[in-house]
């Protein structure tokens, strides 16, 4: 007797998923460092907008918090759609991924720094390490988007 397949969710619909809490991940990410650097540099020396800028910072990590959840979330709860067969990977496409995951762990662990490190002087080089982590992450994730998109042309 042949055992029935149970039918789950289409591939297609679980991508979408994926790429839906990695997408609102991006956003929220996104509109948390603008408005923390709105808080932080756009208020600076203006008198009148009080505890405004303070506010806001506080609200923007709020939210940047958010969005590394979601994209967090989105990327590892979906991972038999996001990650390939390690042990059918050549060397230099597992190198690859160890590197992509290697700076997402720099970019984890210097945002873990700015929250429960050092309050001192080196939190300064801390923050721009991050937004320059972060600006990179951007790029790359902007550049392997693009990479996609020429590849379905061909």
């Amino acid at each position: 007797m042949k055992r029935k397949k149970i039918a789950g969710p289409k591939r297609g619909f679980r991508a979408f998923q994926w790429i839906s809490a990695l997408g609102l991940g991006i956003v929220l990410l996104g509109l948390g460092a603008l408005g923390w650097l709105l808080g932080r540099y756009g208020f600076e020396g203006h008198d009148g907008w009080g505890d405004a800028a303070l506010n806001t910072q506080y609200w923007s990590l709020k939210v940047h918090g958010a969005g590394v959840m979601v994209f967090l979330f989105g990327l590892g709860t979906h991972g038999d759609v996001l990650w390939p067969d390690w042990k059918q990977l050549r060397t230099a496409e597992r190198s690859r991924w160890i590197a992509i995951l290697g700076f997402l762990g720099l970019l984890i662990f210097s945002g873990w720094l700015l929250y429960y490190g050092p309050t001192s002087d080196i939190q300064d080089l801390i923050i721009k390490a991050h937004w320059i982590l972060g600006l990179v992450a951007m790029g790359g994730l902007g550049y392997w988007l693009g990479m996609g998109k020429s590849k379905k042309r061909r």
